[in-house]
């Protein structure tokens, strides 16, 4: 609620100082007011004397008083430049002949400001914005200084992805991207820590396993149709018995399972045609 705050029988020469304070907790800005003559540990502004009024102010209409402050950082009472200091109604800002940007010493001066209830906000950017109703008597000079409160400033979290550049020269996250396979990452194979790499393919839909006499995995697409492999780029040969249990887990840096002819990218759609296209990247070639 607004404090109408005055001192009708003071000198007409008086100089008033007032505090506005904002101060940071979990409620919104709790702003507090006080005037009086020679308020105790209140220093004036500009030595002992205010700035001089503009010769055309000498006599001062009597429907308006002089205001000087200052703005300053709580608790530091650092100076804070730039911040915006406005009177006005409460919520019109559209009156700029009654708003001030303060100096290098956080200073500012308004040589008319109608005397009565006015609003009196102050923001700076980084500070708990002030505001107040303040009631301005005629015939004074009126002092503020406004304390603002650090406002802390929530920033977005940070998001660190770590890429493996062998598979970022190789294009492999770019066609990850597209969504057309499904792609194996070393991250995913240290979380699986699998004892074969086939064993990496066992959660993929569309894939399935068939073992020889031997306990060896062979991957098969769609119902037995051949797979087209491809190590490092180059293309393996058919008929040379290659399966994927030939090559250690901890040798693979990335894998990426293409299960239709619709999906193969261009790079990898080469020699005879094929139901689908497995891509083994290894860790040691460059």
């Amino acid at each position: 609620m607004a404090r109408r705050l005055s001192a009708p029988s003071l000198p007409r020469d008086a100089v008033l100082h007032g505090t506005i304070s904002s101060v940071a907790c979990a409620l919104p800005a709790v702003l507090f007011m006080s005037l009086g003559l020679g308020m105790a540990g209140t220093t004036p502004l500009w030595g002992q004397n205010p700035p001089a009024a503009p010769d055309t102010a000498a006599q001062e209409p009597k429907d308006s008083v002089r205001v000087i402050g200052r703005v300053l950082e709580y608790p530091s009472g650092q100076p804070l430049a730039d911040a915006v200091v406005r009177f006005g109604e409460k919520g019109d800002r559209g009156d700029r002949g009654l708003e001030r940007v303060t100096d290098p010493a956080g200073r500012f001066v308004f040589d008319e400001v109608p005397v009565g209830d006015q609003f009196v906000e102050v923001e700076h950017l980084g500070h708990e914005r002030a505001a107040d109703s303040v009631y301005l008597p005629p015939g004074k000079v009126i002092q503020l200084e406004v304390r603002l409160a650090i406002e802390p400033i929530e920033l977005e979290a940070i998001t660190v992805v770590v890429r493996s550049q062998r598979l970022t020269n190789v294009g492999f996250y770019e066609r990850r991207q597209t969504g057309l396979g499904a792609y194996i990452s070393r991250e995913d194979i240290e979380e699986r820590e699998p004892l074969a790499l086939s064993d990496m393919l066992r959660a993929i839909p569309g894939v399935r396993l068939r073992y020889d006499g031997f306990g060896r995995a062979y991957e098969l697409l769609r119902r037995g149709c051949p797979i087209q492999y491809f190590v490092d780029g180059a293309m393996v040969a058919s008929g040379t018995g290659f399966y994927l249990d030939l090559m250690m887990p901890g040798d693979i840096e990335g894998i990426e399972i293409y299960r239709g002819a619709a999906t193969i990218p261009p790079e990898f759609n080469r020699g005879t045609p094929t139901c689908g296209v497995i891509v083994v990247w290894t860790r040691s070639s460059d």
